[in-house]
């Protein structure tokens, strides 16, 4: 894990984090929750979303973002 670790850049981690501690949330909403603007966080996450760390679950409003289970373990370690 620690290797993966150095892998994530800094927007990267604080995408993770924020997800970690607030939990699950609108993309809009993590740009706002990490005062980023929503333009900045599209591709940090998609590189997210490739390595299995984040996923995307759509509903009618939109779509949410979630840690997955190895977001949760990087978050941790």
């Amino acid at each position: 894990m620690k290797l993966f670790n150095a892998q994530i850049d800094e927007t990267q981690r604080q995408l993770l984090q924020a997800l970690w501690e607030k939990g699950p949330a609108m993309p809009l909403e993590l740009a706002v929750r990490t005062f980023m603007l929503p333009d900045e966080i599209q591709q940090p996450l998609q590189e997210l979303e490739k390595a299995g760390l984040v996923e995307r679950h759509a509903f009618k409003g939109g779509e949410m973002l979630v840690l997955t289970k190895l977001g949760q373990e990087i978050v941790r370690s």
